[in-house]
């Protein structure tokens, strides 16, 4: 139960958010049931009633009572640098797994996937994109959020061997990290690419740089990952055809709101925010083309069912066997907005921990053999 009346308004704002009451100040907002739609209205009401900026990254790094009270209770503390390495799951002594956020997305929809693995002793990570949080600018390559990523792993992390998974567009930015790293001299033990898609030769990657603002926070707000319960994409966008052009904005932010995508006290900025970065990555996806690299350890993952939405229209292909050596290819339940939920993401964890298994044993045999090799040169 909370224990002062600091702890006791930051309860009421997640009992007001999910529905339910608090009953223990450790507790995960997202193991409550929360996910990346009620962390931005948790985060609008916490930062409204007490008038001071909370970082998504704060919320995602101690997403407990108790971590936003100490947050608050620390904000005029000098503090470093922004980092996009976010811990998850602190796990034990097990190779860390370092995880990238989609298209417009943040590190929340790992949450599953990270207790999970915590359980079996992985600390994981998330690399949390800039642009979310004032004064920042997205990155608008998948080349430059690689590069920036790849900096700040080494920084904190220097030794590998390196994990990486990244979900949707994610994967191509997990996939640029690995090569640079292994280019780097640096061991990648994995891969993993969930549901990733390319669009070389489509018509989006010619047409996507025309897309008004409007259209943007539609497909963002359609997009399964992102999409609110009671968003309807296609209805609204036939509405909105009969909209002023200069109150089309203003319309389409009402509508996310009454389905309770937006709450009703995040600014507009912060919705620009959303919509800029949402662009950024999907520009940085349509233009990337992936270097082959055959010695990458590969795991492609797919989802077993298509896509809910669609107006999005997501049209790109699934990525080729060919970039690079898929060491193996697993179809997995559930639609592409839904792999990492429970309980689907349980299968994505198994097929990734039998390919860790694997690897390990094959590195053990590898020194066994090279021992007994020099072993022998010796006599």
């Amino acid at each position: 139960m909370p224990r002062s009346a600091t702890e006791q308004r930051v309860a009421d704002v997640w009992t007001e958010v999910l529905g339910q009451q608090i009953e223990n100040i450790d507790d995960d907002f997202f193991r409550l049931g929360g996910h990346s739609l009620a962390a931005v209205r948790l985060i609008a009401r916490l930062s409204a009633r007490f008038d001071a900026e909370l970082p998504l990254t704060a919320l995602l790094a101690a997403p407990t009572v108790r971590g936003i009270v100490e947050h608050f209770a620390s904000r005029h503390a000098p503090h470093g640098a922004w980092s996009p390495l976010v811990a998850l799951e602190k796990g034990a002594h097990r190779t860390p797994v370092f995880c990238v956020h989609p298209a417009g997305g943040t590190v929340s929809c790992f949450k599953a996937l990270a207790a999970l693995f915590g359980a079996q002793g992985h600390p994981v990570f998330g690399f949390q994109p800039l642009g979310f949080e004032a004064g920042q600018t997205a990155q608008r390559s998948i080349g430059e959020m690689a590069s920036f990523y790849v900096d700040h792993l080494l920084a904190q992390h220097p030794h590998g061997p390196y994990v990486l998974i990244g979900y949707s567009a994610g994967g191509a930015v997990a996939y640029e990290m690995a090569r640079r790293l292994t280019e780097a001299k640096r061991s990648v033990g994995l891969v993993g690419l969930v549901d990733t898609y390319l669009f070389e030769n489509d018509a989006t990657a010619k047409t996507i740089s025309g897309i008004d603002d409007v259209t943007w926070l539609l497909r963002w707000l359609s997009d399964g990952i992102h999409a609110a319960p009671d968003w309807n994409g296609d209805a609204i966008a036939d509405y909105l055809t009969g909209v002023a052009a200069d109150a089309r904005l203003e319309s389409a932010v009402q509508f996310a709101r009454a389905a309770g995508a937006f709450p009703n006290d995040l600014d507009g900025a912060a919705i620009r925010r959303m919509i800029d970065t949402y662009q950024a990555h999907c520009l940085a996806i349509v233009s990337y083309r992936p270097t082959a690299w055959p010695t990458m350890p590969l795991l492609l993952l797919r989802a077993a069912e298509p896509a809910f939405t669609s107006t999005n229209g997501r049209v790109g292909r699934p990525w080729p066997r060919q970039s690079g050596a898929a060491w193996s290819e697993r179809i997995v339940p559930g639609r592409h907005e839904t792999v990492l939920s429970m309980p689907h993401v349980g299968k994505i964890v198994e097929a990734l921990s039998e390919c860790l298994t694997h690897k390990a044993q094959q590195d053990r045999a590898s020194r066994l053999d090279n021992a007994q090799t020099k072993c022998g040169s010796n006599q």
